[in-house]
């Protein structure tokens, strides 16, 4: 695995509708990025794509991820460091000091192992002073920068409200870098299915709208049937049964459903084989 690569780029603007004519071959394979990750576009049919980095080797028609481990700090981090005493010196250019109000810094206590781990991604401040309030980060430092078991992050947005150390963070790298098989127990954050077989460090486009292959695992279903994805296959989905409430003589009985659903069976491919889904990812 492998997280973003300093080669990465992204960008803040607002993307508009791409010319007519407009020929972007979604299976192409990139081994430097050709477009800023995230970029995205519905075709005239209504498929939408996505442009991607990926952190391991994917096969084609795989449902994949963000690499959370490595990407992204879904707890709070109750220990920001906020306006600290090693925070009282400004960075360059900046008039507010990081973690005050209109500043485009932030010092956290993180250990990522390499810069921009967190860039593309996000900051939401969810609880304590500033609570309520998600920006997006521009770059990040790995640990060490500034100083020791701290990062850097560099935010699009200035901060509206200061935070401090009562401030509970979680941070989320970009939705469409260090993608990798999804998996049920770690790697669910679903963000669409590969168009190619791209390698680590690679950047090619995912799908997360309209119709698609997808790896389908045992549990095979019937056209119109929702699937989710798969809690024994990497990658894959399964077919779900819709059962929320069952009236028995004693009572009405519940079934959770906690799987994140990806679409709609169009076409069935059989067990371990690719079935057409009217993905439904945005």
């Amino acid at each position: 695995m492998a997280v973003a690569s300093n080669t990465n780029y992204y960008s803040n603007a607002i993307v508009g509708t791409p010319s007519i004519g407009a020929d972007i071959n979604v299976h192409e394979i990139h081994s430097t990025p050709r477009f800023a990750v995230g970029f995205g576009f519905e075709r005239s049919d209504g498929n939408k794509y996505r442009y991607s980095q990926f952190g391991a080797a994917t096969a084609a028609s795989r449902v994949v991820s963000v690499d959370v481990s490595e990407s992204a700090i879904i707890a709070s981090i109750a220990t920001n460091t906020g306006l600290a005493s090693n925070t009282t010196t400004a960075v360059a250019g900046e008039a507010a000091l990081p973690g005050a109000a209109g500043s485009h810094y932030v010092e956290v206590t993180a250990t990522p192992a390499n810069t921009q781990t967190f860039a593309g991604g996000y900051l939401g401040i969810t609880g304590g002073t500033g609570q309520g309030y998600m920006y997006r980060i521009k770059s990040s430092t790995a640990t060490g920068t500034p100083s020791t078991s701290r990062c850097r992050l560099q935010l699009w947005e200035p901060l509206v409200v200061s935070i401090d150390t009562t401030s509970d963070l979680t941070i989320l790298g970009s939705n469409y870098a260090n993608l990798e098989a999804a998996t049920f127990t770690a790697d669910a954050l679903v963000v669409g299915v590969t168009m190619s077989a791209p390698s680590a460090d690679n950047y090619a486009w995912i799908q997360t709208k309209g119709p698609a292959l997808c790896l389908q695992d045992v549990e095979v279903g019937v056209i119109g049937q929702p699937v989710f994805l798969s809690t024994a296959t990497a990658g894959a989905v399964a077919a779900l049964d819709l059962i929320v409430s069952v009236v028995t003589s004693t009572g009405v009985g519940t079934e959770s459903i906690n799987q994140p659903i990806i679409g709609y069976l169009m076409d069935n491919g059989g067990s371990a084989g690719s079935s057409l889904v009217n993905l439904i990812l945005e």
